[in-house]
């Protein structure tokens, strides 16, 4: 088999059984936000949380100290594993949005570099992994998740993001990837190419809590570097939920009602 069947208890199942309809969410957008469209400086930091968690304290540090509130996708493997975690992050009101529960490859991307549907996978299996994580969030942190999703590795499709749009999920993939999750020199120079680029407006940027590396002390920096260098260019950090509601990528009733927006 390709992937584990979702644990879903049998109750549960039949009291999510709506996912599975069609039209259970009338979206007004099935694309895959990769940029905001916004005349206005804004940008949007985002932080993905799987396996790693080691920079948590500085990247939670330095977002304080320049008053900064974004937007962290976890799976719920990593809020199992690092519950405290995802408590401080909440705690400091930033927002913690939906990577899956146990980050598995949804495409065939890795294999051919096309993001055609792994063969096999079936619909239950993208409404087990975004239910599931869905439930962990709440036992931690007794709040309920926005439906904003992003696909693990960045593989999904038209087909996928339908399959969590019955969900009522919205799927959102990156501008910019700082490829953090490497070596120094790596996300170094990534930051020194993304400082060249004169038209931010909008963009979406890819980091991680994370790593194999004990770089808290570069990344302290880097991060500081980071954020120094956009607010001398004057611009201002939002939360994804906001440039979502911003541009009404939803229906507002619907959307708003069972996000507490």
């Amino acid at each position: 088999m390709l992937y584990k069947k979702p644990i879903i208890k049998e109750k549960e199942y039949f009291y999510k059984k709506i996912y599975i309809k069609k039209t259970s969410y009338p979206l007004f957008y099935e694309g895959s936000i990769i940029k905001f469209k916004g005349n206005k400086k804004e940008i949007y930091l985002t932080f993905d949380g799987g396996s790693y968690a080691q920079r948590y304290k500085v990247i939670l540090d330095v977002l304080k100290k320049h008053n900064i509130k974004t937007s962290f996708f976890l799976t719920g493997e990593f809020m199992e594993k690092f519950p405290e975690v995802v408590k401080k992050i909440v705690n400091d009101s930033h927002e913690v949005l939906n990577h899956t529960y146990s980050h598995p490859h949804l495409t065939t991307f890795e294999i051919n570099k096309k993001n055609s549907t792994i063969k096999g996978l079936l619909p239950e299996k993208i409404f087990g992994e975004l239910f599931l994580t869905e439930e962990i969030f709440k036992e931690i942190t007794g709040k309920e998740m926005k439906f904003i999703w992003r696909a693990p590795y960045g593989e999904e499709n038209k087909e996928i993001r339908s399959w969590a749009g019955r969900m009522g999920y919205i799927h959102v993939r990156w501008t910019y990837d700082f490829l953090d999750w490497k070596n120094i020199e790596d996300y170094k120079k990534r930051l020194e190419n993304f400082l060249k680029i004169k038209d931010k407006r909008g963009y979406i940027l890819l980091l991680h809590l994370g790593s194999p590396e004990n770089d808290t002390a570069e990344y302290r920096i880097f991060l500081e570097n980071l954020i120094k260098d956009l607010k001398k260019e004057g611009y201002l950090f939002k939360k994804i939920s906001e440039g979502i509601r911003e541009e009404n990528l939803w229906n507002q009733n619907i959307y708003l009602k069972n996000s507490g927006f």
